[in-house]
């Protein structure tokens, strides 16, 4: 659609902006001693009207996740096929693929979570260097076609065009959108050096790698297939060995089925974090109904503190810190200090090196401001193991977070969520080997060594299952509920309620694949979308909210999202007007 011109012109003007506004968002992870290990928590936390800003994020982030699983059962379907007709099968209809993938699907999701699956990223990396290298040398061998014009694809309506160029410009901005999730890379990443300076030099080198890639493959496959190139690219080089292009096919289809997962089980956690949210509250309210509260199951501390309280579980429910929460905020109107009474707090402790808890008033002795004591008097979080934790007060609302010592000895917060809403005994906890340290421990060095070398008050490790990855990092879409573990942590749903929510989930893509099976279309819809909301306006206005630039650097800020802005609304109607056009002639089950 774009031609020899605007085509390589726009690729490389979307990597110039993603680089830049990806390193603004990096700038921002850490303010003021504040660790923001979530997109949303760091806009929650930013921005003047933090709490609707989450929300709209999170809205962006859900409706990324749902599009992408959508696209990728597209497209995965699509390789089947292609495999299908290349060997010759009678099985080769599209809807009959999508089923097929939608069923493959529908038993990876039964995998409890990515934590215990990580092979799935894996399989996925792996797939997908080896079909956009077979993609890469194909164009390379085939391209003294010499294809292609300047003007892109020719022979339709002026107004059939100018739609299919805002649609191609969607997918150009879905190839870089990937700033969702780069607050939670950085939060992975060991620190000293500054996480801020590790991330800038892997922005540096990623997205100029990938931008080299696609505009490679671009080139290369354009001059090879011409205004002629299929959706699958690879579908065009019929001259190449068959063998190749049905191991490409393949490759590309075990992508689809691993990436699938990475992109739905956030989905998951956030459905199921409700459920488990309701199923706590409820069981915990049948024991303050006894005069009991039940203890916890292998190492969970006994919830004390909600009988001492005296609230309601729906009392304590409504302090959740998702940004969907009705958390009360300066001007709220709502006592902040009855908020607080309310919430459920989770048993943390300070400990020795020795690890042997430290009473309420120690812990004071040794330097703990009156918050972090009243947590301590609490008692044990979660595990055997005890959390630095201190009670988090402003735009994220009454929480826990953890705490550390940085290189130069300052407290630094975490704002990784620590559950206080623990499961009692029944649940189903698999826990399993820790594979990478927790964030306390890659913060401040390699694991008890370096905690023994620091103020008692700082020495325990964190509890394992809240505080940062193990595996992989951690996607919180903002509308889970934070006050309960997430599936990453071990603590699931019985496997029936799991198996009900998941398949549901499934069925609805799957049918939804079947009922449009564009992937252009839908590809330019997830960029044109999620775009510039994610990738360009958070992370500009949350740094020009914390470094306040003035002169050139203002007036490039506000041209470069104003342009971004107008080009992601031009490709959502692109988008939209081709999926409308590509229906007028689509046939189902065909």
């Amino acid at each position: 659609m774009l031609g020899w011109v605007a085509g390589p012109l726009l690729l490389t003007l979307f990597f110039l902006v993603a680089r830049w506004t990806s390193i603004l968002l990096s700038e921002v992870y850490c303010v003021d001693g504040l660790e923001h290990s979530r997109y949303h928590h760091a806009v929650r936390s930013l921005l003047v009207r933090g709490r609707t800003g989450s929300i709209w994020a999170s809205v962006f982030q859900i409706t990324n996740l749902v599009l992408l699983c959508l696209a990728y059962t597209i497209t995965g379907a699509d390789a089947m096929r292609s495999t299908a007709l290349l060997v010759g099968s009678g099985f080769n209809k599209l809807w009959q693929m999508t089923v097929v993938f939608g069923g493959i699907e529908l038993v990876l999701s039964q995998l409890p979570n990515l934590e215990e699956v990580w092979w799935v990223s894996a399989l996925g990396t792996a797939t997908s260097l080896l079909y956009c290298t077979i993609a890469l040398v194909l164009g390379c061998i085939y391209a003294n076609a010499n294809q292609g014009s300047v003007g892109g694809i020719g022979g339709l309506s002026p107004a059939n065009k100018a739609f299919g160029v805002l649609n191609a410009l969607g997918s150009v901005g879905f190839a870089y959108g990937f700033s969702p999730v780069l607050l939670e890379i950085q939060d992975t990443l060991k620190q000293p050096p500054p996480a801020v300076k590790s991330m800038r030099g892997a922005i540096n080198i990623g997205v100029t790698v990938a931008f080299c890639f696609y505009l490679s493959v671009s080139v290369t496959g354009y001059s090879a297939l011409g205004d002629s190139v299929p959706t699958l690219v690879l579908s065009g080089y019929t001259e190449a060995p068959e063998w190749v292009n049905v191991i490409a096919f393949l490759a590309i289809a075990a992508h689809m089925c691993s990436a699938y997962q990475v992109f739905a089980q956030p989905i998951y956690d956030t459905i199921e974090s409700h459920v488990k949210a309701w199923r706590i509250r409820r069981e915990q309210q049948a024991a303050l109904e006894l005069g009991t509260v039940p203890a916890g199951a292998a190492g969970i501390a006994p919830l004390g503190t909600a009988a001492g309280h005296g609230k309601t579980a729906g009392h304590r429910a409504s302090m959740q810190p998702s940004p969907f929460s009705a958390i009360a905020e300066e001007g709220s109107g709502v006592d902040v200090a009855e908020a607080k009474e309310g919430l459920d707090v989770p048993a943390a402790v300070a400990a020795h090196p020795s690890g042997s808890p430290m009473s309420g008033a120690a812990a004071q002795a040794d330097g703990l401001d009156e918050k972090a004591a009243a947590v301590a008097e609490a008692g044990f979080i979660g595990t055997s193991l005890s959390a630095n934790a201190a009670l988090e007060d402003g735009p994220l609302g009454s929480r826990l977070m953890s705490l550390r010592l940085s290189e130069g000895g300052l407290a630094m917060r975490n704002s990784c969520p620590i559950p206080d809403l623990v499961p009692p005994s029944g649940w189903d906890h698999r826990p399993f080997e820790r594979r990478w340290a927790s964030h306390s421990e890659r913060s401040s060095g390699s694991g008890g060594a370096a905690a023994r070398d620091l103020p008692p008050v700082l020495a325990a490790k964190s509890m394992a299952a809240a505080l940062g990855s193990r595996a992989m990092y951690l996607v919180d879409t903002g509308a889970a509920n934070e006050h309960v573990p997430l599936n990453e942590t071990g603590y699931l749903l019985p496997l029936w309620q799991r198996l009900v929510l998941r398949s549901a989930f499934v069925a609805l893509i799957t049918f939804l694949a079947i009922c449009m099976p564009f992937f252009n279309v839908v590809v330019g819809l997830v960029g044109s979308l999620c775009f510039w909301p994610l990738s360009i306006a958070f992370p500009s206005m949350m740094w020009y909210k914390v470094y306040r630039p003035a002169g050139w650097t203002l007036r490039t800020l506000a041209a470069v999202n104003a342009f971004m802005l107008l080009v992601c609304l031009g490709a959502v109607v692109g988008s939209v007007q081709s999926l409308i056009n590509q229906w007028s002639t689509f046939q189902f089950f065909a």
